[in-house]
Order: structure tokens, then sequence, then C-alpha cells
């Protein structure tokens, strides 16, 4: 019997319009320009090796920017937005006793942003990002960390939703039963996944 379930962030229960076309097309700066911040620092600040203020200073000049950090990523993280219809299936999910994680691979002031601004904090029962665990969903060790969460549930108790092929293989190391998601439907159809 499934007792509790991991869901991804983006792509599944987060949409965003893609921030460097959004920037490029706004403040009229090519998408090439942005882009060597994304190669390289932005993975450090997902893995928690860099703070994203910091590390998004030095780009600014070229990007044009003229306003506050604050007032950037305000732009950056307003093209997310809930897919409402899953959010309604994981309330009920809920509702029903068994427990709720996020998982994501994201720096930390996008993470608080899901938990406050998009009301993700309430909807689950806690959430682990890349930039607490410091590796990547690819790695088995992101889902050791949310085992040892959950110490009284066994790995095969557990069921996973992705869109990454890689990660669901990650999580299958450990006898995580995982759903590569593809569409709704995935979510429509967990009664037939043991809950």
């Amino acid at each position: 019997m499934i007792k509790a379930i991991i869901f991804d962030a983006d792509g599944m229960i987060v949409h965003e319009e893609r921030f460097s076309e959004r920037y490029s097309e706004k403040f009229g700066v090519p998408i090439s320009d942005l882009m060597p911040f994304f190669e390289k620092d932005f993975l450090d600040c997902e893995l928690g090796k860099k703070d994203l203020k910091e590390a998004l200073a030095p780009y600014l000049p070229k990007w044009k920017w003229q306003g506050s950090m604050d007032e950037l990523l305000k732009f950056w993280f307003s093209g997310s937005r809930k897919d409402e219809e899953v959010i309604k299936i994981i309330e009920n999910i809920r509702k029903s006793g068994i427990i709720c994680v996020l998982s994501t691979k994201q720096e930390k002031y996008r993470v608080e942003y899901f938990k406050n601004e998009l009301g993700l904090g309430k909807l689950f029962d806690f959430i682990v990002s890349t930039h607490q665990v410091r590796v990547f969903k690819d790695n088995p060790e992101f889902y050791r960390e949310i085992l040892k969460k959950l110490p009284e549930i066994k790995p095969s108790e557990i069921l996973f939703f992705d869109d990454r092929e890689k990660n669901i293989k990650a999580a299958e190391i450990l006898g995580i039963k995982s759903i590569l998601f593809k569409s709704i439907e995935d979510l429509k159809e967990i009664k037939n996944y043991g809950t």
C-alpha cells in the first residue's frame, strides 16, 4: 500500500514561461547574452554552492537590468503558475492520509517563492530541493534524503512522479516505485498504483 507520494515541481505542478525568452523579449537583450549565467553559475545555485543574488550580480550590466535584485527575481518568478487541476488531485490525496512530498531542482529563492507565493508550502507535508541536498535529482542520494524524512515508510510504499526519465531511474535504484509523468491522466489513475 502506498503511504507517501513524491511529486516533481516543474513541468508537473508548476509551469513556467521560459525566463530567458520573456526577459529577452521585454528588455531587448539577446538570449545569447543571458545563457552564460544559466550554463554555469545557475547550476551552482541549484546545488546550494552559490547564492543566486550574489551569482547574478556580475551579469546584470550585460543584461542591462536597471532595477533592484529583488525586482529582477520578482519578474523572473512571476512567470510561474500552478496547475490547478493537479493541485486539486494532490489536495484529495493528502486528505486521504497519504504523505505528499514536493521534490524540485531549484535554488533557495525560488523554493521560497513556491512555498509562500504559490502556496505549495501548505499543500505538501515537506519540500526537498537540490539546493538543500546538494545533488541533482538524477542522483539516488537525492531520494535517500527524502527517505530519511520518512523513517517509518519503506521505499516500496512510496510512489514518485517525475517528467524526466533519469530522475525516475535514480529513485528506482532505491526501490521507490516511479512513474514517468506524461499528463494529468497519470495522476487521475493513481488508484491503480496501490493507493
